[in-house]
């Protein structure tokens, strides 16, 4: 149900570039892969599909590095290896989530009708139940997980989070809910209500 898409970059134009940008990303980041393309309708494809985390291409004497918040960054093809492989220490962190009807990346939903940027513990939410999707996970376990709570602490820090994070997914079929004081993500069935 789930497509965990790692620390992968698409590279589509010429081959001897793409040499040279997988022998230098080897040496210093060998958890990245570069998949190559072999023609933009493929590159395109695969970006449509989120096969990757970023894609690499030419344009004249410009290399452009494309990542899923659709921020494109031209860079002079001599100075760009000295500009990303700065970045690729913070880019190989990096983790993409792939459902049915979201994707979710950095701190970022992306539906089909509109994007969600997540506050901190949002992302730790539903970073936690993407960990374990459909399983119940308690309240407690959840309360010391991501606020670190001790389990006398009574707080409805959780509810209102959930809360807010499911108006979120509202575009979704997904929503996390609850059944005593077990919490879930599950993927709503036709006429399914959530109340919470």
């Amino acid at each position: 149900m789930i497509r965990i898409v790692k620390q992968r970059i698409l590279c589509y134009g010429d081959a001897s570039w793409y040499r040279l940008w997988e022998e230098i990303i080897q040496q210093s980041c060998s958890e990245i892969i570069l998949l190559f393309c072999e023609t933009e309708e493929q590159l395109k494809k695969f970006w449509e599909e989120k096969s990757a985390l970023a894609c690499m291409y030419t344009v004249n004497d410009h290399c452009v590095f494309e990542d899923w918040v659709f921020v494109k960054k031209f860079y002079l093809l001599p100075e760009f290896f000295l500009v990303f492989l700065g970045n690729l220490k913070v880019f190989q962190e990096r983790v993409g989530y792939v459902l049915e009807d979201f994707s979710f990346y950095h701190n970022i939903i992306f539906t089909k009708r509109k994007n969600f940027l997540l506050r901190e513990k949002e992302y730790k939410i539903l970073l936690y139940f993407l960990h374990r999707y459909q399983e119940k996970i308690s309240k407690e376990e959840l309360l010391k997980g991501i606020w670190s709570y001790n389990r006398e602490v009574e707080t409805l820090t959780l509810e209102t989070h959930v809360g807010q994070l499911n108006k979120k997914l509202r575009f979704c079929n997904h929503r996390i809910t609850k059944e005593r004081d077990f919490f879930y993500l599950i993927l709503l069935g036709r006429g399914e209500i959530i109340n919470f």
